[in-house]
C-alpha cells in the first residue's frame, strides 16, 4: 500500500528504532528483499542456488533451509524499518518458474509448509506491529488518521473475506456493554476503531414494544454491523434490573469464551446492575445522567435541580423524553437508585466522566456520588477530524489586496449550521432568526434531518438532510464557511459538533451552556451568546462587519491541539493496568489467544451467511408486501361489488323497472318459443341431489382476521406501530377526513403527549395541504414516536384495535353501521378552529383524553379480552 502515513521514511525508521529497540522475532526463513548474512554462514552453507531455482523464485528459501539444517537462525530485526515498493506483476514465464520452485521446495523440504502455517497462525510479530501502530497513532493528526485508515482497510478486507486479508493478531479482548438507544454509540465506534492494542467486542441490548431490552446481540466492529450472536431474553428487562440471572449468564459466558480481560459499561439502559459486580476490571463511562434520571439529561421542560418521589412520578408519566420508563413505578426506580449507589460505594467500579460539568450535575442530583472517586477523560475525535483544518488561509494575493483597497463589498457571510435540527437542539431559535439572517448571510444546514427540509426552498439556505459525519470535512471544505452556528441550549455532557468545528479551524458561535462555556473563551477561540434571537443576530451582524475577528480566531484554532480518540483510549487504558503489556507478548503456542481468534473467525463466517439469509428474507418480505397489496385491492373490489349490488337492488324497486315489466315478459315468451322448436341443449351432469344441495352449508362472508376480535386487532395495531401494550391508542382519520380534522388531530396529539407518556396517536388517512407549523409539529411527533400515520385503506383494522376513536360524530355513525367499532370509546373531534371560539372545546377534549389515560392501569394491557 505504499509508504505508511505522511512521516517519511527517515521519521518512520527513527520511530521503529525507538519503539522496538533491540526487539527481534525468529522467522522460518530469511526475506531476500533486505537480508544481512554473516560471512561465517556463507562460508559454511554456500551461496544461493541460482542454477536450480533461478532469480526470484525460491532461492532465498532454499538457502535458509540449508542454513537451518546446520544450526543457523533467521531473525526479524524489529527496530529497523525497510520499505519495499512492489514492482510490476510477474509475467507468465516468471509465474511458471515460481510454481516449479514451489514444487521443488515441497519435495526438498516437506516440513517447511507446516512451519510457515504455524508461524502465520501464531503470528509472533503481532505485538511488535502493535507497538508501531500505537506509537504512530500517539503522534495525533495525520499520523493517527493514517493508522485509522489502515485499520479500516484491514476491516474491509476481513469483511469481504479477501484472501489477502492479514491475520488477526492475538490481542487482549475488551467487552463494551451498551444499548441501541444509548447516546454512547458514537463514543464506542471511535473507541473501538482507535484501540489498536485490544480486540473490542460490543454487547448491545435491543428494545421491544414492552421492554427496554428484549434481545442481546454481540458485535465485532471489525466485521461490520451484523451481530455475531444474538440471544432473545425469556425474561425481558422493562427498564433497569437490579439482578437478572439470564443476562448475567450470557455475560459470563462471553467473558469466558472470548477470554475477556476488562469490561467497559457505556450504558445501563435495559441492563442489570450485576454487570457492575463482575470479577473483572470494570469501567463505567457516564455519558449522561442515567440510571439516576429516566430522561437521561435531567431535563423536564427546564434542567432539573432535584428529583424526589413527586417529581419522579410526574417525569415517568409526563416527560416526553422517556421511552420505556412509563412502564416503571416510582418505588421500583428508587430501589434501583439505592442498589446503584451500593454498587458505586463498593469501590470495584472505576467511574469515568467526560467533563467537570456532568460530574457537578451528578453530585447535585445524586449525593451518593460524593462517596466514590472518578476520573475526567474528555472525548476524542476520529480520523476524519484529526487530519487538520479544511478552511484555506485568507487570500493575501495582490488582486485581493487591491480589491480590499478599492472598497469593494466583501462576499456574503457564509454560516454553517451542523448537526440535527430538532426542537431540543435549537429548531425554535433557528426559525426565529432564519428570515433576518438570510438578509445578510448564506446558510448551510448540514446533516439537519427531516426538520431542515422545509427550509430548502428559502433563498440563501442550502440544505443537506443526510450526511455521514465522516464525510463532513470534505463537504465543509467544498462550501468553505466563515463560521459555524450551534443553537442547542440543552445541557449535554459533550458536544461533538463543537469539538469537530474547532478541529477543522472553523470559528463557532454557540449558545452559552455548561459544556460550551468550558471549552470556548469568548472572543479568543469562539463566541458565546445567550439563547435569544436578538443576541444571536447581533453577534452575527458584528462578525459580518468585522471579518478580521473571524480570521484571528481561525488562526488560533489552526495551532490549537486536537484531542484524538487514541488519546482518549490511552487515558482509559491507564485505569486498566491489567491490560498493560498483554498485547506485546508474542504467542507461545496455538492456545495463547488463537482459540479466541479461531472462534471469532468462525462466527464471522456465520455472520456473512446470515447476511445472505437476510437478503433472501428481504426479497421474501417484498413479495409478501405485494401479496398484501393484492389483498387490499381485492377488499376494495369487494366493496365496489357491494355498492353495485345496492345499485342493482335500487333499480329493481324503481318505477321504470315496473313499467317495463310487459316488455320483459314478451321477451321471455319469445325465448321459450325459440327453445321449444329448436334442438334441446345438452344438460350438464348433476353432481348432487336436491336434498344434498339443501344440506350443503352456505358460504359465510369472509371476515378479516384482524376483525374477529378486538384483542387481535389491538395486538396487530401495537405490533404495526411498535407501541407497548400498556399504551393508550387514540386513532383518527378515515378516507374522507377534512384538512381541519387533521390540523386539530395534530394539535391535540401535541398537547396530550406532552402531559402523558402513555398516549399514542394514530392517524389513518392522507396528509394533504398542511400548514408549515403543523408539518413541523407532525415531524416532531413522528420522530419521538408519539404519532403514527397509516394507510387509510386500513381504517377497519386500525379503528377496531384502538382504545379511543377521536373522530367527528357523523364519521363514527357511518363506521358504526359496518360494525367495526362496537365497544370502542368515542371522543368527539372538534372541527372548529381554536381562534373562532373552539378553544374551550379543544380544552375539554384534552381533559377527556388525559382522564382516560390516567384511569388506565399502568402494568396491564388496556384490552385483555
Amino acid at each position: 500500500g505504499g509508504l505508511p502515513g505522511t512521516q517519511g521514511l527517515g521519521a518512520l525508521d527513527a520511530l521503529v528504532s525507538r519503539v522496538n529497540a533491540e526487539k527481534w522475532v525468529e522467522l522460518p526463513s530469511a526475506e531476500k528483499y533486505c537480508v544481512l548474512i554473516r560471512r561465517a554462514c556463507l562460508n559454511m552453507v554456500g551461496f544461493f542456488d541460482i542454477e536450480r531455482f533461478g532469480r526470484g523464485s525460491g532461492e532465498a528459501i532454499d538457502f535458509s533451509r540449508r542454513a537451518s539444517a546446520v544450526g543457523w537462525h533467521h531473525a526479524l530485526a524489529a527496530d529497523v524499518f525497510v520499505h519495499h515498493s512492489l514492482g510490476l506483476p510477474p509475467n507468465p514465464e516468471q509465474v511458471e518458474a515460481i510454481n516449479d520452485a514451489e514444487h521443488m521446495l515441497s519435495v526438498l523440504y516437506p516440513d517447511y509448509g507446516g512451519e510457515v502455517r504455524d508461524f502465520i497462525h501464531q503470528d509472533p510479530p503481532a505485538g511488535l506491529r502493535t507497538r508501531i501502530n500505537q506509537a504512530r497513532a500517539a503522534l495525533g493528526g495525520a499520523g493517527f488518521a493514517a493508522v485509522m485508515d489502515e485499520q479500516e482497510q484491514m476491516r474491509s478486507m476481513r469483511t469481504g473475506a479477501s484472501a489477502n486479508a492479514p491475520p488477526d493478531a492475538p490481542l487482549p479482548v475488551v467487552l463494551h456493554i451498551t444499548h441501541d438507544k444509548a447516546t454512547s454509540r458514537r463514543w464506542i465506534r471511535d473507541y473501538c476503531a482507535a484501540d489498536v492494542g485490544c480486540r473490542s467486542l460490543v454487547l448491545r441490548g435491543r428494545s421491544s414494544r414492552n421492554a427496554a431490552t428484549a434481545e442481546l446481540s454481540l458485535f465485532d466492529p471489525r466485521h461490520g454491523p451484523m451481530p455475531l450472536m444474538t440471544w432473545a431474553l425469556a425474561n425481558p428487562i422493562r427498564s433497569v434490573a437490579t439482578a437478572h440471572a439470564e443476562v448475567m449468564g450470557i455475560v459470563k459466558w462471553i467473558c469466558s469464551a472470548f477470554e475477556v480481560r476488562a469490561v467497559l459499561v457505556s450504558s445501563l439502559i435495559g441492563q442489570t446492575l450485576d454487570v457492575l459486580r463482575l470479577d473483572l476490571p470494570t469501567v463505567w463511562v457516564a455519558h449522561d445522567l442515567f440510571p439516576f434520571c429516566p430522561a437521561l439529561t435531567a431535563t423536564f421542560g427546564t434542567p432539573c435541580g432535584h428529583c424526589d418521589d413527586g417529581a419522579l412520578s410526574r417525569c415517568l408519566n409526563e416527560n416526553p423524553y422517556n421511552a420505556f420508563w412509563s412502564l416503571a413505578e416510582v418505588s421500583e426506580w428508587q430501589a434501583m437508585r439505592a442498589d446503584f449507589a451500593r454498587c458505586l460505594a463498593a469501590g470495584h467500579v472505576r467511574v469515568v466522566m467526560p467533563d467537570e460539568g456532568l460530574h457537578a450535575r451528578w453530585e447535585t442530583l445524586f449525593p451518593d456520588m460524593h462517596k466514590c472517586g472518578w476520573t475526567c477523560i474528555p472525548y476524542g475525535l476520529g480520523a476524519a477530524f484529526t487530519r487538520g483544518p479544511v478552511i484555506p488561509h485568507p487570500d493575501f494575493s495582490e488582486e485581493a489586496v487591491k480589491a480590499a483597497q478599492t472598497g469593494m463589498p466583501p462576499p456574503r457571510l457564509r454560516v454553517l449550521v451542523p448537526g440535527r435540527l430538532l426542537p431540543h437542539t435549537g429548531l425554535g431559535l433557528w426559525r426565529a432568526i432564519c428570515d433576518e439572517l438570510r438578509a445578510f448571510a448564506n446558510v448551510l444546514l448540514l446533516d439537519c434531518g427531516d426538520f431542515g427540509q422545509p427550509f430548502s426552498d428559502y433563498t440563501g439556505v442550502e440544505v443537506f438532510p443526510e450526511c455521514d459525519p465522516r464525510d463532513w470535512p470534505e463537504k465543509i471544505a467544498e462550501w468553505n464557511p466563515d463560521c459555524a452556528l450551534l443553537l442547542s441550549s440543552q445541557p449535554e455532557s459533550f458536544c461533538y459538533a463543537l469539538a469537530e468545528m474547532q478541529a477543522l479551524a472553523i470559528p463557532v458561535v454557540a449558545i452559552r451552556t455548561d459544556s460550551s462555556a468550558g471549552r470556548i473563551d469568548s472572543g479568543w477561540n469562539g463566541f458565546l451568546v445567550e439563547p435569544e434571537t436578538d443576541a444571536v443576530l447581533d453577534i452575527l451582524r458584528a462578525l459580518d462587519r468585522a471579518r478580521d475577528r473571524l480570521v484571528t480566531v481561525t488562526d488560533i484554532l489552526r495551532f490549537s491541539p486536537v484531542r484524538s480518540a487514541f488519546d482518549m483510549v490511552a487515558d482509559v487504558r491507564r485505569l486498566l493496568p491489567e491490560l498493560s503489556g498483554l498485547e506485546l507478548a508474542p504467542a507461545s503456542g496455538a492456545g495463547d489467544g488463537r482459540e479466541v481468534e479461531t472462534l471469532l473467525a468462525v462466527l464471522a463466517k456465520r455472520q456473512r451467511a446470515q447476511e445472505e439469509i437476510l437478503q433472501l428474507r428481504d426479497l421474501l418480505q417484498a413479495r409478501e408486501e405485494e401479496e398484501r397489496a393484492r389483498a387490499v385491492n381485492q377488499r376494495r373490489l369487494e366493496s365496489m361489488v357491494e355498492a353495485l349490488a345496492a345499485q342493482h337492488a335500487a333499480v329493481f324497486h324503481s318505477l321504470s323497472w315496473k313499467m317495463s315489466a310487459p316488455i320483459r315478459a314478451f321477451e321471455r315468451f319469445r325465448d321459450r318459443m325459440r327453445q321449444k322448436f329448436s334442438a334441446p341443449p345438452v344438460k350438464p351432469e348433476v353432481m348432487r341431489t336436491r336434498v344434498e344441495r339443501r344440506k350443503a352449508p352456505r358460504p359465510e362472508p369472509k371476515v378479516p382476521v384482524l376483525l374477529r376480535s378486538r384483542a387481535s386487532a389491538r395486538y396487530w395495531l401495537c405490533t404495526a406501530i411498535g407501541a407497548p401494550d400498556a399504551s393508550v391508542l387514540i386513532a383518527g382519520g378515515g378516507p374522507d377526513q377534512s384538512q381541519r380534522a387533521l390540523q386539530n388531530f395534530i394539535g391535540l396529539a401535541d398537547i396530550v403527549t406532552r402531559r402523558s407518556t402513555r398516549a399514542c396517536f394514530v392517524w389513518c388517512g392522507l396528509l394533504d395541504n398542511l400548514r408549515p407549523d403543523d408539518r413541523l409539529i407532525l415531524k416532531l411527533l413522528r420522530e419521538v414516536g408519539d404519532l403514527f400515520v397509516l394507510d387509510p385503506q386500513l381504517d377497519a383494522e386500525v379503528f377496531a384495535g384502538t382504545d379511543i376513536l377521536l373522530l367527528p360524530a357523523e364519521t363514527v355513525g357511518r363506521i358504526g353501521i359496518r360494525g367495526m367499532v362496537a365497544g370502542v370509546t368515542h371522543v368527539d373531534l372538534p372541527l372548529a378552529p381554536p381562534d373562532s371560539g373552539g378553544g374551550s372545546v379543544m380544552a375539554a377534549t384534552v381533559t377527556q383524553l388525559l382522564q382516560y389515560c390516567s384511569r388506565a392501569d399502568k402494568t396491564e394491557p388496556l384490552l385483555t379480552t
